[in-house]
């Protein structure tokens, strides 16, 4: 019986919404090193946003992330100034019925300067976003899936304009 409901979540996992916006690989040309933060937000019981909360097992997922950036070669700064910053954003919505809609959100943000005004901000330049509905048992599978699937994604764009030499 376990079995099917794993095949179950695995094929539901298939129709996920997957959304990303990317500034090409000229966006990430050059990136040597980022800054990482993880944001995590779920809802509570009157609808509202609660944030700064402990996602369950958001040390693992942090050091995971970390892992997979380090081993592909991109240097992390955990303090310091940084010119690029990876945000890892994990947003959890109760769906009822022992069901929680997850967001789990890679966004590349850098600092950019405004051609109207030379002013510098620090712009977005990349995002991939995963949206699905998963069984509150398989909350942390999900996660972990989802992490590691934008990240992959933003390493291999991050590869295609960074080739190693």
């Amino acid at each position: 019986m376990k079995t099917v409901r794993h095949t179950y979540l695995s094929l539901a996992f298939v129709v996920c919404l997957v959304s990303s916006a990317t500034a090409g690989e000229y966006g990430m040309e050059g990136i040597e090193t980022v800054g990482v933060d993880i944001f995590a937000a779920k809802n509570n019981v009157d609808g509202g946003i609660v944030s700064g909360f402990e996602l369950p097992g958001e040390r693992q997922l942090k050091d995971a992330f970390v892992l997979k950036l380090r081993q592909n070669g991109l240097i992390v700064i955990q303090e310091g100034r940084t010119k690029s910053i990876l945000y890892l954003n994990i947003f959890l919505i109760d769906a009822g019925d022992n069901n929680t809609t997850i967001t789990v959100e890679v966004v590349l943000r850098q600092w950019s300067e405004v051609v109207r005004n030379r002013k510098r901000v620090m712009a977005t330049t990349w995002m991939r976003s995963n949206t699905c509905v998963v069984s509150n048992s398989e909350l942390l599978h999900a996660l972990n899936f989802y992490t590691e699937a934008s990240a992959d994604k933003f390493l291999s764009e991050w590869l295609a304009a960074n080739p190693r030499r």
